[in-house]
């Protein structure tokens, strides 16, 4: 096999599903199947068989999964078929999962410690059977059908007076074989904090089986009549008609609430709910951003001149900057004046904020700058007995506990972890001042260079 046969190969699927019917004449003019052939792989050097095997297996495998042979067999081709895929929909999420509940639940079912499984908030489900004379169930196959058309670029009629939905669906279902619900052993998870786990076989597939998975979609495809096959991406859109994303959404919600036993909701409430639903990651990050950006740029604008500093923030910075409250599903936004920082007076007299960290330069003769060394020098500059000293989780130091007093005369960089690039270690300490603990900034202790305090700890 030529390298650029088997590269051509894979740049076949690389493009999707628009150009099916060249994919498979490209693994046609391959002529893959004699390579699974024992006659064939001895007449080749064991070593040059092995490879060239593995090569067009993992290259197939890679790029046609179980997941995209199920939609190009499952992909419809003309608006008869999306019609039939919308009514075996219909069966499967309003009839054949309620089978499946109930084959799971039944009504006495109880739960491990006794109680009633169907009771409120859990609603045991109703199977619903479908039937063109209900116009819930006309509307769903119906939008549905509409939707997959416009998906896959197939025409599609239009319903008017002389034509309803109804009439033209029993004239499309006429060769519909209903399947019955079959026993189906999917797990059903109640424990909403439990992840259902992926089945590691579900996605794999071996040369065998691909090959009968290219004869059927082969014989699928032959039978199309665009020579191209394209797939669009259909965009939710509340006031287009014609396209029937409200009739859809509309049948699918209340088809539902309906197999629960829930009141149905009115076709314009169903609208104003949906069209009020917005791509929430996307619209949020982007409104945040912005909101950041004016703020930011209110700050550089009253930002002291170089000149000047150590000025501080002029007051007119306070007066402009606002605290926003975002609530696009209402949607409103709210702005408020932000509150000054909350200001700490300490006993020793000084007034501290949440945004003063204390700094401590560790001395150039590191090593011997111990624990103990450390708590003399805080008790010196700011006046206060540290009381309980930890990085993050990590307990340095507690008083009055003989465990961390014999660590007194160690040296604070063998007590800290750090990496060899870090610059600082930040240190939570308690302080306390006439038998009360006192709160005060985080302490930043900065570490001399590696040259001075060798490796780290």
């Amino acid at each position: 096999l030529k390298a650029s046969k088997l590269e051509q190969l894979l740049k076949a699927f690389n493009s999707s599903v628009l150009r099916i019917k060249d994919a498979i004449l490209t693994i046609r003019s391959l002529e893959l199947q004699p390579f699974i052939s024992d006659q064939y792989a001895s007449s080749l050097p064991a070593a040059s068989s092995h490879l060239v095997y593995n090569s067009i297996q993992s290259g197939l495998i890679r790029n046609l999964g179980k997941p995209l042979a199920k939609f190009l067999l499952s992909r419809p081709t003309s608006f008869t078929e999306c019609v039939t895929l919308a009514r075996i929909k219909f069966d499967k999420y309003y009839n054949h999962k309620a089978h499946h509940l109930l084959e799971k639940f039944p009504e006495d079912a109880k739960t491990y410690n006794g109680t009633a499984f169907w009771q409120l908030p859990k609603r045991r489900p109703t199977p619903l059977t479908f039937s063109l004379k209900d116009p819930l169930h006309v509307q769903f196959v119906w939008s549905f059908a509409r939707l997959l058309a416009h998906q896959m670029g197939i025409k599609y009629p239009q319903a008017d007076d002389h034509h309803s939905a109804a009439t033209l669906l029993e004239e499309y279902l006429s060769d519909f074989t209903l399947q019955p619900y079959t026993t189906s052993d999917k797990e059903i998870l109640t424990d909403p904090s439990i992840r259902r786990k992926p089945d590691a076989k579900s996605g794999k597939l071996n040369l065998p089986t691909l090959l009968q998975l290219i004869n059927s979609i082969e014989a699928k495809y032959s039978k199309a009549k665009d020579d191209q096959l394209i797939c669009i991406p259909a965009h939710f859109e509340k006031d287009d008609e014609v396209l029937g994303h409200v009739d859809f959404v509309d049948a699918a919600a209340n088809l539902r609430a309906l197999m629960y036993g829930l009141p149905l909701t009115p076709r314009h409430e169903v609208k104003r709910i949906a069209g009020r639903i917005m791509p929430a990651i996307a619209t949020t990050t982007a409104v945040v951003a912005g909101l950041v950006c004016v703020e930011a740029l209110k700050f550089f604008a009253f930002l002291s001149p170089p000149n000047h500093p150590h000025d501080p923030l002029p007051t007119a910075l306070l007066e402009v900057a606002r605290n926003y409250f975002v609530n696009l599903g209402a949607p409103t936004i709210y702005s408020i004046r932000p509150s000054p920082c909350r200001l700490q007076s300490l006993p020793n007299g000084v007034t501290v904020s949440t945004w003063n960290p204390w700094t401590l330069p560790i001395p150039h003769d590191a090593p011997q700058f111990t624990l103990s060394d450390l708590i003399t020098t805080l008790q010196e500059r700011f006046g206060l007995s540290a009381s309980l000293i930890s990085q993050q989780s990590r307990v340095l130091y507690m008083e009055d506990f003989n465990f961390y007093n014999q660590k007194l005369g160690w040296s604070l960089l063998s007590l800290l972890s750090y990496d060899p690039e870090d610059s600082y270690v930040d240190l939570i300490v308690t302080y306390h001042s006439g038998g009360v603990d006192v709160e005060a900034p985080r302490l930043r202790i900065i570490l001399p260079s590696p040259s001075v305090s060798g490796t780290s700890s």
